[in-house]
């Protein structure tokens, strides 16, 4: 086995970290997704299909070390190859395990930070579901990841599978990360920056009670969903590929404007 490669955390993940030492114990950071298969399926590809992703991507051989009280993070050889099975008698069962399971917190240190579960449902249909810490991936890191499982399962399927290279490297953009900070690049856009919120405008914000909250280190709280139709979403697709803008940048921009 290869010596591990120690790196600094990226400057998405210190924040990420600050965080979580501020909810120490909590699964405010957890990111869990599941994948429903509406077909008879084979459990043994659908878990060597998993490991097969879980050996492709880093971020899967990445653990957190605290050196000298600073953390930082290494990339090893190993993966997390224990999938943990479940035979579920319905879709409210398969909901309350994965509350369950998302409501539990990692430890943080040189342990690893995700773990996946397959679910069998009594048809033979089933599910697959990764619980993983923000700190190494968000909800777009987990769509991704279970489109692969998805494509290789199919090709497993129908003997067609080839090995091929990860997705996406994290230890390249950990890389490329630090070559932007110690460049010039770098320098210039600091002094842009700076010089741009000389004066720091008006911060987009909802007003809160404070008088009221007991407990400034609650995490609780809730959610109000909205589906929005076929064609909205891709005419919104459509604008932001126009201007060149993300998904996420878009939809802040709605709420900073809303409050």
């Amino acid at each position: 086995m290869n010596e591990p490669n120690i790196y600094e955390l990226t400057n998405p993940q210190k924040s990420i970290w600050i965080t979580e030492q501020f909810y120490q114990g909590s699964s405010i950071n957890n990111i869990c997704g599941t994948a429903i298969i509406k077909e008879e399926v084979d459990f043994d590809l659908l878990k060597k299909a998993i490991l097969e992703v879980l050996k492709k991507n880093d971020i899967f051989k990445t653990k957190l070390l605290l050196i000298e009280e600073t953390p930082k993070q290494c990339i090893t050889d190993n993966i997390n190859s224990e999938i943990t099975f479940y035979s579920v008698k319905d879709y409210e069962e398969l909901d309350r395990i994965r509350k369950d399971i998302v409501s539990k917190s990692f430890n943080m240190l040189n342990s690893y930070l995700y773990n996946f579960y397959v679910f069998k449902m009594p048809n033979n249909q089933g599910a697959f579901m990764l619980n993983i810490h923000h700190i190494l991936a968000d909800s777009w890191t987990l769509g991704l990841i279970s489109k692969e499982v998805i494509r290789i399962y199919s090709q497993l399927k129908n003997n067609k599978y080839n090995s091929e290279s990860p997705i996406v490297s994290y230890e390249q953009y950990i890389k490329k990360e630090k070559e932007y900070m110690n460049s010039d690049r770098f320098l210039k856009d600091k002094t842009y920056w700076k010089n741009k919120f000389k004066n720091i405008p008006e911060i987009a914000n909802i007003n809160t009670i404070k008088d009221n909250i007991t407990n400034i280190n609650s995490y609780a709280g809730k959610r109000e969903l909205y589906e929005l139709n076929l064609t909205t979403v891709e005419t919104i697709k459509h604008y932001c590929k126009q201007k060149n803008i993300s998904l996420y940048n878009f939809f802040m921009s709605i709420f900073a404007v809303y409050i």
